[in-house]
C-alpha cells in the first residue's frame, strides 16, 4: 500500500455520509472520496506529528496480520514473530483484536459518549455491531460510579 496525499473532499462534491463516516466528518478527521484513512484517525486522536518509514510500515504489517487472521490464515503471524517484528504481547493483542469486526476494532479506544455518537448516526448492520462494544463501555461506566456521565450522554440524542 502507497503512501497516499490525502486531502479533505470539498462539502459540494463530497456524498452524503452516515454511520461511521459521519461521525468522524463531525470530528474533523480527513477523507479521501468519502472514506477516512485511520492512520489519520489515529494521528489526530494520538497526536501524532509526523509517521517514520518505519512505523508506517509496522502498521502496514499489522493490518495485513489482522486481516489474514480475520480470514483465518495464521501464517503472517507466525512469520513476524519468527522474523521478531512483533512481540508475543503484540501477538496476543493482534488475536484479541482479530475477533472483533474492523468497525469494532476502531471505536474500542473510544470513550462512552464517542461511541454514543457514533451508534445514533450508525445504520442497522453498524448498530448490531456497536452494541456489544456500548453495552460493555456502558457498565464499565456505572462499575466506575460515572452512570451519571452516562444518563447525560443518553439524554443529549
Amino acid at each position: 500500500m502507497a503512501d497516499q496525499d490525502w486531502t479533505v473532499v470539498e462539502e459540494q462534491d463530497a456524498p452524503k455520509q452516515s454511520g461511521f463516516d459521519a461521525f468522524m466528518a463531525a470530528k474533523g478527521a480527513p477523507r479521501q472520496h468519502g472514506r477516512f484513512s485511520s492512520t489519520d484517525i489515529e494521528k489526530k486522536a494520538e497526536g501524532v506529528e509526523a509517521e517514520t518509514p518505519e512505523k508506517r510500515a509496522a502498521y502496514i504489517r499489522r493490518h495485513e496480520i489482522l486481516d489474514a487472521l480475520r480470514d483465518g490464515d495464521n501464517k503472517p503471524l507466525s512469520r513476524a514473530l519468527a522474523e521478531h517484528h512483533i512481540s508475543y504481547e503484540q501477538a496476543r493483542e493482534l488475536r484479541r483484536r482479530a475477533r472483533l469486526t474492523p468497525l469494532q476494532d476502531r471505536v474500542h479506544n473510544f470513550t462512552y459518549a464517542e461511541i454514543w455518537r457514533v451508534y445514533q448516526v450508525a445504520d442497522a448492520n453498524e448498530k448490531k455491531q456497536l452494541k456489544p462494544v456500548l453495552r460493555r463501555k456502558r457498565a464499565l461506566m456505572f462499575e466506575k460510579k460515572r452512570g451519571e456521565e452516562v444518563r447525560d450522554v443518553e439524554a443529549q440524542q
